[in-house]
């Protein structure tokens, strides 16, 4: 799998219900946030309706994918799900080596 970003990061805090603190850019929706503390580098995506908001993080080069759903809409709560996943992702890729 080739690896594009569409939009490169230009220094943006935050767009709602996207953290853009450690991130490289985007691309087709996609987050792109590049390895680093030990957590492989990450395609990620967020969204909410309808009473539930989800969250997946792919580590294509890790064949790794972590998928999260939540049964109600509390973007809050969005930043405590991106770090559990980079740290869940940073300890199944030290697992698979």
């Amino acid at each position: 799998m080739q690896h594009a970003m569409w939009r490169a990061h230009d220094g943006q805090k935050r767009v709602v219900g996207v953290r853009l603190t450690s991130t490289e850019g985007m691309g087709l929706g996609w987050v792109v946030s590049g390895a680093h503390d030990h957590i492989p580098m990450l395609l990620s995506k967020s969204g909410a309706i309808g009473g539930f908001m989800t969250y997946v993080a792919i580590a294509p080069n890790r064949k790794l994918g972590i998928f999260v759903a939540v049964n109600r809409v509390n973007f809050a709560m969005l930043d405590e799900i991106q770090k559990s996943v980079g740290a869940l992702a940073a300890e199944l890729s030290a697992a698979d080596k």
